[in-house]
């Protein structure tokens, strides 16, 4: 179904669209749920193997410091904030529910903020990026 704006591009541009909106082949929205399929595949495969799927933010105990990170080729990894040692120590927070989860250092609840709570975390993260990693290196000293 064609809507106002629509005829009026249509006009302007000089030609006109198919009313199914270009797919002029159904066979085409098959494949693409096929990709979707596949890609979801992907992503659980990713997450098995120990890889951040950027699917939530990274999660900060605010009762000990405990904290996620990335690093550089994609790996969820988990250390003390103020700590010497930025190295895995293969601890992972648990999931408790959607926005909860348990610290693995001190059993606190911390809690994932949601969309409508994210513009306030994010003001509050170095402009640099969300992950640590990318303003710090594995020593912790700003590059």
């Amino acid at each position: 179904m064609k809507t106002g704006t629509h005829a009026k591009r249509e006009k302007e541009c000089g030609h006109s669209c198919p009313p199914n909106g270009g797919l002029e082949n159904p066979s085409s929205v098959d494949g693409l749920r096929v990709l979707a399929r596949q890609l979801v595949q992907i992503k659980q495969q990713a997450a098995a193997l120990g890889l951040f799927t950027d699917d939530r933010e990274l999660l900060e105990c605010p009762s000990c410091g405990f904290l996620e990170d990335v690093t550089f080729e994609g790996f969820l990894i988990t250390y003390k904030k103020d700590g010497k040692d930025q190295r895995d120590s293969g601890l992972r927070f648990r999931p408790l529910g959607k926005t909860r989860f348990a610290c693995p250092a001190c059993g606190a609840a911390c809690h994932l903020p949601t969309e409508e709570e994210l513009p306030k975390e994010l003001e509050q993260k170095p402009a640099i990026g969300r992950s640590r990693t990318t303003s710090q290196g594995r020593g912790g000293k700003a590059r």
